[in-house]
């Protein structure tokens, strides 16, 4: 298959593969994901597209393989979430047979995965020229923000938009806070940040 932010983004300490663009949107994903130790994009014969993180390459190849296989048999399944001894795993369904598979230390939980995720997911899409997944429906976002932290204006879609806080968003995660926001184009959404500073927004189409 051929290819088309975060800060101290993590390498293999070998790679048996060229760096692509695949590379540096699973840079991202690990940076995002709290406890992340790895990603590898898998093709629908389980080989190894890319892959970024701790870990030496065979391994990182191997656990995507076989995650691809398991996936592959549970017709239907769109995700697995596993934990195991020493390492946790998600596992997501991807088009044309594609799967992601990100792992992370045993004690990270998922609960933190799910908008980081979606964004690997849109971008990978986009970079491949897949169908946008329907179910993946957080996108990165950079607001301008004010003095208390609240979020003042963002760009969606590449038009930036002042943004007016309705109110907060209840029932987050520690170290989380949220925002309902009013778009200066009409569209309401929610607008989170997540710790190390990551901000996620509903997509508005």
């Amino acid at each position: 298959m051929t290819a088309g932010g975060g800060t101290n983004v993590p390498t293999t300490s070998e790679r048996h593969l060229l760096r692509t663009p695949f590379s540096y949107i699973l840079d991202r994903l690990v940076c995002r994901v709290p406890g992340a130790r790895y990603a590898v994009l898998v093709d629908g014969e389980g080989e190894a597209v890319d892959h970024s993180g701790d870990a030496e390459p065979f391994s990182i190849q191997l656990a995507g393989a076989h995650w691809q296989i398991v996936l592959a048999h549970l017709a239907g399944v769109r995700q697995i979430v596993a934990l195991a001894t020493k390492r946790s795993y998600l596992v997501r369904a991807l088009p044309n047979d594609h799967v992601l598979v990100v792992v992370l230390d045993v004690d990270a939980g998922f609960d933190g995965t799910h908008r980081a995720v979606d964004v690997c997911v849109r971008e990978l899409a986009d970079e491949a020229a897949w169908r946008q997944p329907a179910s993946a429906r957080w996108i990165y976002a950079s607001p301008d923000i004010d003095a208390a932290g609240r979020p003042t204006s963002l760009a969606m879609a590449g038009v930036a938009q002042s943004a007016i806080v309705l109110g907060t968003v209840r029932g987050l995660r520690a170290g989380e806070r949220g925002y309902r926001v009013r778009l200066s184009a009409g569209a309401e959404i929610n607008l989170i940040c997540e710790p190390g500073d990551h901000w996620y927004a509903e997509d508005a189409d």
